[in-house]
């Protein structure tokens, strides 16, 4: 398929439910609110309507009658109600849930997973980390990923325990780094910051926690040690088994930056005492590090990578994009992609990340851009798709930017917020 074909059917995709006729969407709508209201209401009358609740929202997931926005509606709604149920009722389904093993009911598991680390829940922690950590070895990546992310989302200190407890169970069972290895250390990084840098052991992480006297930072200093060598690395961020890569193609990744490199301890930035590189283009700064991080991908990676300007460029056109097997000729043929990337005109940052999240299987996105969104949807509608494709997916997305000299042409605190809202941090790289 052609870039002009495979963008017409990714903005096609990204519309579709603005090509319904007027009425109809208007209806479908309606019709969400009115069973958004509906379930919630049952929940607040009788909390032995839980589980038969539950059962219904997972149908409605299911068919995927309405669209991903009132789906991320009546989920968020019902989260929200389920938090306020007090009581042994809730703690009971939530066991009963999340001992099922139908596959088919991943959506109401998420949600009584999130149930379980809220204020209200009763039982003690290390009740509902145990439960949490047992979801760890489930069969359904899914589930393992969120179990990973509300152990971290909780903040608590038993939650930290079991994390390091986790990474050093991997760190024996399985020679290279796991998928569970890595989505551990990574929200171990995300809350405790460059002491649990990605890469260090679980005994290494456990010494540092037990230092500070088991407490979290406000906020963690993700300052890193650089990411030359044989590091599998991307700007310095250990790359996730699942992972694929946003790269900015627009037109002022033309222009030149200087990578900044030690700077004093928590800035976020990418190395550290290391003298600051030579002025290059921006598009070349990044081809390197991508060419670089391609090249030390192993077999057991799967990956894709993605450019974008005013339009989406995939690595592998087609009509949906997958992970690809890190295979010889994969690499290859990615390599060549990468250091092929020139600057074009626009910057969609909207399509680029819609198209990412929407990959079957991805558990980290590596998004980088220099420029505010001009194509395809400004800020708000960024952050609401992103919502709206991630509450059951849980996935990781660590941004990079190139601070703009003039103001204005650069949201850095978009890609902050993008960040922070998907288990993610923001490196500026100049």
């Amino acid at each position: 398929m052609s870039r002009n074909r495979w963008n017409r059917a990714a903005l096609a995709l990204l519309g579709a439910t603005a090509l319904c006729f007027p009425e109809s969407r208007q209806a479908l709508a309606e019709d969400a609110a009115q069973i958004r209201k509906s379930l919630v209401d049952r929940i607040e009358a009788s909390p032995k309507s839980i589980f038969r609740v539950l059962r219904e929202y997972n149908k409605i997931e299911s068919r995927a009658q309405f669209d991903i926005f009132e789906r991320h509606g009546i989920h968020t709604a019902l989260l929200a109600a389920l938090r306020e149920v007090e009581g042994r009722m809730i703690a009971r389904v939530a066991k009963a849930v999340l001992k099922r093993p139908a596959a088919t009911e991943v959506p109401m598991k998420v949600l009584m997973m999130k149930v379980l680390i809220g204020d209200k829940f009763p039982g003690k922690r290390k009740h509902r980390v145990k439960q949490l950590v047992r979801l760890t070895r489930n069969e359904q990546p899914r589930i393992q990923i969120w179990s990973v992310r509300l152990l971290a989302d909780s903040r608590w200190e038993e939650s930290i325990d079991a994390l390091v407890e986790i990474l050093r169970t991997e760190e024996i069972e399985h020679d290279a780094k796991s998928l569970l290895w890595n989505v551990a250390s990574g929200e171990l990084y995300r809350l405790l910051g460059t002491a649990a840098w990605q890469g260090t052991t679980a005994d290494v992480i456990e010494a540092h926690w037990e230092k500070s006297d088991k407490k979290i930072p406000e906020n963690a200093d993700h300052e890193l040690l650089g990411s030359k060598g044989k590091t599998i690395a991307f700007f310095g961020d250990m790359i996730s088994p699942q992972s694929v890569f946003v790269i900015d193609s627009s037109g002022s990744m033309g222009q030149t930056a200087t990578v900044t490199r030690g700077r004093p301890r928590g800035k976020n930035t990418v190395g550290k005492d290391e003298r600051n590189g030579p002025k290059k283009p921006k598009i070349e700064i990044v081809k390197k590090e991508l060419e670089r991080s391609l090249s030390r991908l192993q077999a057991h990676f799967d990956f894709n990578v993605v450019s974008y300007d005013r339009g989406i460029h995939p690595w592998r056109p087609g009509e949906s994009l997958r992970l690809e097997k890190a295979s010889a000729s994969n690499l290859e043929s990615a390599i060549t992609y990468a250091q092929q990337l020139k600057p074009g005109s626009g910057t969609n940052i909207h399509a680029a990340l819609a198209a990412a999240l929407a990959v079957p299987d991805v558990e980290t996105v590596y998004l980088l851009s220099d420029g505010a969104p001009s194509v395809g949807g400004g800020a708000d509608a960024i952050e609401k798709r992103l919502a709206a494709m991630n509450y059951l997916r849980g996935v990781r997305v660590i941004t990079y930017g190139f601070a703009a000299e003039e103001e204005g042409s650069f949201d850095e605190d978009l890609m902050k917020r993008l960040a922070r809202s998907a288990w993610g941090w923001y490196r500026r790289l100049n």
